[in-house]
């Protein structure tokens, strides 16, 4: 039997931003008020394989390769997909355009571009509660990475990403608010 493609595309949302932007959080919010859509966050598989050595890269791109395939399976069920993932080079970007373009998906892409500080301090607030493993992750990456001036690092090359895509939509925020992050992405994807 073919599955009968929905009157609506499904969505293909890449929510791009620093860790402790609140891509995430964002992601789950949007989902819960709009269901069926699924959450596919790359840093929660990676976080559920068994690597010895979390700065290993091998991991990250195998959590990609996982997110990304379950993310074609659930557009093709016609869900709205939402994945909340920091990218500062265009390799996972450019699959997941191709995925949208393969699967009828409509793609759109969100930056969400929060005060270094504000993200600085959500990440070791986040690694000392460790209620989450991606979260402890993230902070350990960023440390072995150099810490806060690996942010900064990380936060130019994701703005030299961003302007090179111009349909990108970027929500600056001094302080994080979650609700700026919330109206922008209801209005996009209202359209």
């Amino acid at each position: 039997m073919t599955a009968v493609p929905p009157a609506v595309p499904p969505w293909l949302v890449l929510l791009n931003g620093l860790p402790g932007s609140g891509k995430s959080t964002l992601a789950r919010r949007w989902a819960a008020a709009h269901p069926p859509a699924v959450v596919v966050d790359v840093d929660v598989v990676r976080a559920g394989l068994e690597h010895p050595d979390p700065a290993d890269v091998a991991p990250g791109q195998l959590a990609r390769e996982v997110a990304g395939e379950r993310a074609r399976g659930l557009l093709l069920a016609g869900r709205d997909v939402l994945v909340p993932q920091f990218l500062a080079r265009t390799p996972f970007l450019e699959t997941l355009a191709a995925l949208a373009a393969g699967t009828g998906a409509r793609f759109v892409e969100v930056c969400l571009d929060v005060d270094l500080p504000v993200a600085a301090a959500r990440i070791a607030a986040r690694a000392v509660r460790a209620e989450r493993p991606e979260h402890v992750l993230a902070a350990e990456l960023l440390a072995r990475a150099g810490g806060p001036q690996a942010l900064l690092d990380k936060h130019s090359r994701m703005l030299d990403l961003v302007r090179s895509r111009p349909g990108t939509h970027v929500v600056r925020t001094v302080d994080g608010d979650p609700d700026a992050g919330y109206r922008v992405l209801l209005a996009v994807l209202a359209r």
